[in-house]
């Protein structure tokens, strides 16, 4: 290898070889595929279930009922017909709950996913339903949610909160859709702004993305006439209880402030974020991290995934607060990399003790994004920072106390996760590339009794550690996306997702061809690095993709 990277560190040398890079493919397409499994009222046939069918829960969705009666006391929203069309959406973790507010984490995660490594994906490559070879997959991916948004949203603007099953029935044929939030409202109007910003040139999706900037806008009208915080009443006993729920909206609001300025350049948004923002403190809203007084996770709220967006903005913004907005967060990133060596598996966090349920996506894959973003800005002179979101990757693969691969379909029967979910109860056929809790050294109730925290998982079948989340699962698929390579099989000449005859064809009439000679593509030339010849170290790379898609 040093003799085609002279000048490069060994580490340089295995970032450029693209059989590195091609080890996390299949994984990647596995982590967003899972997205297609956790989609709630779908049943799951061939050829799109690829091996793992399952029948709909809540087929009848198209049809629910509300939990309330409307006019109600202390209910917002009175609805003239008790049935609702929430068909839709994914399952917000392992249990069969749907929410406005637990999508936004994942939803800005995909969308990050898609303006950042789009190329590596594109059409038909996951095999989806909606799957039409012109419009990129993980774009169908993000509009299965969309879809669902648009139907938890009023025709004035506000915005349904909660759909489950009515436990005292326990009838799962269809769900029942609770009341609006004001919070629900700000996911919305983020969401769909920032949707539109990195759809609406996308070639097919100009008018649908159009009208999510309208829904947005729709949305933040309505929260100007509502300036309250609004959650609903409790549902009745003996049904369910909400999870998920704000305590207040502040901050969600001024999340939603800065992506429909970033959408749109109209700078009421801008000031109305900026006039509430507070440069002295570590955030506008506080939420540093106390143990720490350094930033907290990105995703510790909404609105540091804004802070973000700030900070990366080529639009007109307060110069002094981008900056000190970038600074905080290359503060957590130098903050986690001089203690990152406490722990012999290097791993990105803020706290020793930050391991928890989800700390494997929601803790380490998202610091590995903070990490990559403070590579770039540092113009990728400090591989420290891409390295240790390697580390944060290795550990979810299985370099940890306890040896396991958190992600489904990887590792062997002691070494590979199983999966606590009630939507997938088939533990003898598990959909690969679940990604699933972590360890936990809080909530395994032997704290007092076993010393270590790594060892009170090794014989544990909990929630905790095996349970899945759409937040894990998109802040999983991130950090895949950043280490692959082109999912598209590199033998796939034609474009059709899959390596055969005619791309064999397409192969032969080049062999033993090299540059500036008449049978000569440089599309074959697919070994890694490429020599500017076809010859068996082509064929190898071309064999090894052969059927697969």
């Amino acid at each position: 290898p040093a003799y085609y990277y002279p000048g490069y560190s060994c580490a340089e040398i295995i970032f450029k070889s693209n059989y590195f890079c091609r080890v996390f493919n299949r994984a990647l397409r596995d982590a967003l595929r899972v997205f297609y499994y956790m989609r709630c009222g779908q049943e799951f046939n061939e050829p799109y279930a690829e091996g793992h069918t399952r029948a709909a829960i809540y087929a009848n969705n198209a049809d629910a009922n509300y939990d309330y009666v409307s006019g109600a006391p202390g209910h917002s929203y009175a609805y003239t017909n008790p049935k609702r069309d929430i068909f839709g959406g994914w399952f917000d973790a392992g249990d069969l709950h749907l929410d406005t507010h637990g999508p936004v984490i994942p939803m800005w995660f995909l969308l990050e996913t898609f303006e950042q490594y789009k190329n590596k994906i594109g059409p038909n490559i996951l095999n989806l339903p909606e799957s039409d070879g012109q419009i990129n997959d993980l774009v169908q991916i993000i509009k299965w949610e969309l879809d669902w948004y648009k139907k938890m949203q009023n025709s004035d603007g506000s915005v349904l909160f909660y759909q489950d099953v009515d436990h005292s029935t326990s009838n799962i044929s269809y769900q029942r859709v609770s009341d609006i939030t004001t919070t629900g409202a700000s996911a919305l109007a983020a969401v769909f702004a920032k949707a539109y910003s990195l759809l609406h040139d996308v070639p097919g999706m100009e008018s649908y993305s159009a009208d999510l900037l309208t829904r947005a806008q729709l949305s933040w009208t309505w929260l100007g006439a509502n300036p309250v915080f609004y959650n609903p009443p409790p549902p009745p006993s003996g049904w369910y209880v909400y999870m998920h729920e704000s305590t207040e909206d502040a901050s969600d609001r001024a999340f939603a402030a800065i992506e429909l300025y970033l959408a749109t350049g109209n700078t009421t948004y801008r000031d109305y974020f900026e006039s509430r923002f507070n440069g002295n403190a570590f955030t506008a809203f506080g939420l540093n991290n106390q143990d720490t007084g350094v930033l907290a996770y990105i995703t510790s709220h909404w609105i540091n995934m804004g802070y973000m967006d700030y900070a990366e903005t080529i639009r007109d913004v307060n110069a002094a607060y981008k900056s000190h907005l970038r600074q905080k967060f290359i503060d957590q990133a130098n903050h986690i990399r001089n203690s990152v060596n406490s722990c012999p598996y290097n791993i990105p966090m803020l706290n020793p003790y930050h391991l928890y349920w989800g700390s494997s996506a929601g803790v380490l894959a998202t610091n590995a994004f903070v990490f990559q973003r403070v590579y770039e800005w540092g113009g990728k002179t400090d591989i420290t920072y891409r390295n240790i979101a390697l580390d944060a990757l290795d550990w979810i693969a299985g370099r940890n106390p306890v040896c396991r691969n958190f992600m489904t379909g990887y590792g062997d029967l002691a070494h590979g996760t199983d999966l606590y979910s009630f939507y997938w109860l088939d533990l003898n056929n598990i959909v690969p590339g679940f990604m699933c809790g972590s360890i936990d050294t809080y909530n395994t109730g032997l704290t007092d009794i076993i010393r270590y925290p790594w060892k009170r998982f090794l014989n544990g079948y909990i929630a905790s550690v095996l349970e899945p989340a759409i937040y894990w699962q998109a802040e999983t698929s991130y950090l895949l996306a950043y280490f692959a390579s082109d999912l598209r099989q590199p033998g796939d000449f034609d474009n059709s997702s899959k390596v055969e005859l005619a791309d064999l064809k397409t192969f032969s009439n080049t062999w033993l061809s090299f540059s500036g000679q008449g049978n000569w593509n440089p599309a074959c030339d697919i070994s890694s690095p490429k020599d500017n010849v076809i010859v068996l170290r082509d064929f190898a790379v071309f064999a090894a993709d052969w059927r697969k898609y």
